[in-house]
């Protein structure tokens, strides 16, 4: 489970990232609103992931990351309107800053955060990663894990109802009731996921 530290100066968007985090399985440890509040709780509570608008009162986002460096432990995901071209020359040589726009929809967000947590292992150490894997398989059931290796393996719904003896309308039960358990917003998501964590 990746923890995450919010920072922005609209409630309504820390509401609408802790929606998304949480529904992917992962934990929201705090909040701030300014570049002062940033700080403090990055020093206090050293998350692994930092989502970040840069245009926070008190300190913005460029002041709080130079105070605060990343590092193989600690990501910064600049969430903005600025266009990430704009930020470019600003992070070109930082590898632990990642962007998302403020413009992209959820489905999208879910996917970079995605990638952003289980494409670069260095971010969650072997046992976390591990852990996470363990509770997700957990509360998988037999015949969801069944069907996931199939869909993994590229077999269309009509296929896999044959072969489980099920209707097609079951199997698709089956598919979305396991994006919801992994937090993946489509089928790609779903296969990435599986290939990357090789939970099958």
């Amino acid at each position: 489970m990746a923890k995450f530290l919010l920072v922005d100066d609209h409630e309504i968007i820390l509401e609408f990232l802790k929606g998304i985090i949480t529904s992917m399985g992962h934990e929201v440890i705090s909040v701030a609103k300014t570049g002062v509040e940033a700080i403090k709780e990055i020093n206090r509570l050293n998350p692994q992931f930092i989502i970040l608008d840069i245009g926070i009162p008190n300190l913005d986002g460029f002041e709080v990351i130079k105070r605060c460096p990343p590092s193989e432990d600690r990501t910064y995901i600049i969430f903005s309107s600025i266009q990430q071209e704009l930020l470019k020359d600003i992070f070109h040589k930082i590898n632990m800053v990642k962007y998302i726009s403020k413009q992209e929809d959820i489905s999208n967000i879910k996917l970079k955060l995605e990638s952003y947590i289980y494409g670069d292992h260095s971010k969650l150490t072997e046992q976390q990663e591990t852990s996470h894997l363990d509770d997700l398989v957990t509360n998988l059931s037999s015949r969801e894990l069944l069907v996931l290796k199939y869909l993994s393996q590229g077999y269309r719904n009509k296929e896999i109802a044959k072969m489980l003896i099920i209707s097609e309308k079951t199997v698709s039960t089956y598919k979305k009731r396991l994006m919801d358990k992994l937090g993946c917003s489509s089928m790609s998501s779903l296969i990435l996921f599986v290939h990357r964590s090789n939970i099958l």
